[in-house]
């Protein structure tokens, strides 16, 4: 599978990097171990939070920042990606840390279609973290992802078949109050069911964007995404490829409740030209 190439590239990659990391990390550890201890909660890949700091708060973006164990992030987000069509979903995602470095996490889609309403195919992530956020290191995380056929493909909410993906996820701070987030990734869906008709399914993506604090409880995100899906069968192979921009408004809570609300622009021929994301999470 194309999947399998993908892999072992970001494979190859990942170790290249944690093995460049650690050794930086032993070689600056003297110098750095006094700030580490006053900066590194804020800083590590453990995604804890200071303070009204909506870090990871992303609308089309993957961040590389963890829950510490024990700890739980819930959000709750509605989508309408394309005005010009019929069709929204819902997506209720939770995010738990198995331990500091090991984070798990499941997301449940409810979907309406124009024709049809139901739940979609469930996708299920194990998040590793290789490296911890220093001042010369990002946070870097590999994310192993499965996609479980939950929804009804024969209505168009599912696949009816089981996916696969693998994620690299980078984070870090570029001053106090900016976090640069980026994510390249790819899925794969053999034989999956798609309006009656059976494809495989190659989707790769490649994302970067800016979360900005402008003041205690306000922040501004930048994010852009772009898309790749390649629908292969005995016929031929289609693929469509899009960018899309998100700018978004997001806003905390003094019981740290963030909400968050972006508006989708459309920057390529297969891209829908505007859409709305709206985005509640707490974590405790």
């Amino acid at each position: 599978m194309r999947i399998q190439s993908f892999t072992a590239t970001l494979l190859t990659s990942s170790l290249f990097v944690s093995a460049g990391a650690f050794a930086q990390d032993h070689q600056d550890d003297g110098h750095h171990q006094a700030h580490d201890q006053h900066h590194g909660d804020s800083h590590h890949a453990s995604g804890e939070h200071h303070g009204p700091e909506p870090q990871d708060f992303l609308f089309l973006v993957s961040e590389a920042y963890h829950r510490s164990q024990g700890e739980f992030q819930t959000s709750f987000s509605f989508e309408n990606d394309d005005f010009d069509a019929d069709g929204w979903q819902s997506v209720f995602r939770t995010e738990y840390g198995i331990t500091d470095n090991i984070e798990f996490t499941a997301e449940l889609p409810w979907k309406d279609t124009g024709h049809d309403t139901g739940f979609g195919d469930m996708k299920f992530a194990l998040a590793v973290g290789l490296t911890h956020e220093s001042d010369d290191t990002p946070a870097i995380a590999l994310a192993f992802e499965a996609i479980a056929p939950t929804g009804d493909a024969t209505h168009d909410l599912g696949h009816d078949v089981w996916g696969f993906g693998l994620g690299l996820h980078a984070s870090k701070h570029l001053g106090e109050n900016v976090v640069f987030h980026a994510a390249i990734g790819q899925e794969e869906l053999d034989n999956a069911l798609v309006h009656g008709h059976h494809y495989d399914i190659t989707e790769t993506y490649a994302g970067a964007g800016f979360v900005a604090e402008f003041s205690d409880g306000f922040s501004g995100s930048f994010e852009y995404l772009w898309e790749s899906e390649e629908e292969s069968d005995s016929h031929g192979v289609h693929t469509a490829r899009q960018g899309r921009i998100a700018l978004g408004a997001i806003f905390e809570t003094d019981s740290g409740i963030e909400f968050g609300v972006s508006t989708l622009i459309g920057v390529s021929d297969h891209a829908p030209d505007n859409g709305l994301r709206v985005k509640i999470q707490r974590s405790w």
